[in-house]
């Protein structure tokens, strides 16, 4: 508890403190090659927080150009502030500040983007998932179910050896449970059933919820009848 009020309170620090560490690891690094050019070394750090925070990280590095400048040019003994002032480093700094901002805002805009199709699609997959799918029992509905057995009848003008089974349950007096146990227990008792009904599924058949208590199985590619006749004898010992 105490790490996670820890980060729920300094978390912000983390773009400021990453914004700094770039200007120094790019000073650093880059002055030894590019010498006084310091704008070279100045963009480099004020893009790279635009795109890893956003736009409040580019606007703070636009922002804290102004000191980090002062500081920096102090250290590596270029100019002071008059002169940094003088050449146009204000200026400077300020036009970096809206770069900053500017850079932030795109990736910002982008990962909104993102974040909109990824929406987008979950939303397209709940529907999908609502159009073929019983809530309740999240078994494959009446819809999927007959979009496999047309396949299959298409699959079976195709080939002359392929056979396929439909097999119907529907559960007895459950009207009277229902009404006896009320609407709750009735559901429960279907998606206890519904379980059931999966644990001995071949790959690549369905069982189905097409109605209230009614079910169906679509059994795929059998050897003969007598395929179909064993399923059922399963599901009536269950």
């Amino acid at each position: 508890m105490k790490h996670t009020s820890f980060w729920k309170h300094y978390y912000k620090l983390i773009p400021t403190l990453g914004v700094v560490f770039l200007y120094i690891l790019s000073y650093l690094l880059l002055f030894p090659l590019v010498g006084a050019s310091m704008a070279i070394i100045a963009v480099i750090p004020i893009l790279g927080a635009g795109l890893i925070f956003g736009f409040p990280g580019g606007l703070l590095a636009g922002f804290l150009s102004f000191p980090l400048h002062i500081t920096l040019n102090q250290i590596f003994g270029l100019m002071d502030l008059s002169d940094w002032i003088k050449s146009g480093g204000l200026i400077g700094s300020l036009s970096l500040m809206l770069i900053g901002s500017l850079f932030g805002r795109m990736k910002d805009l982008q990962q909104l983007a993102e974040d909109e199709i990824g929406e987008r699609k979950r939303i397209e997959e709940q529907l999908l998932h609502t159009a073929y799918y019983d809530k309740l029992t999240n078994l494959p509905n009446r819809n999927l179910l007959m979009d496999r057995i047309e396949r299959a009848f298409a699959r079976a003008k195709r080939l002359e050896n392929y056979l396929f089974a439909v097999l119907s349950l529907n559960l007895a007096n459950f009207n009277s449970f229902n009404n006896s146990h009320g609407y709750e227990f009735g559901d429960l008792l279907l998606a206890a059933v519904a379980q059931r009904l999966l644990e001995d599924l071949r790959y690549g058949d369905t069982v189905a919820r097409i109605s209230g208590s009614e079910f169906a199985f679509f059994l795929d590619d059998i050897s003969d009848i007598s395929d179909a006749m064993r399923v059922s004898e399963r599901i009536q010992e269950k």
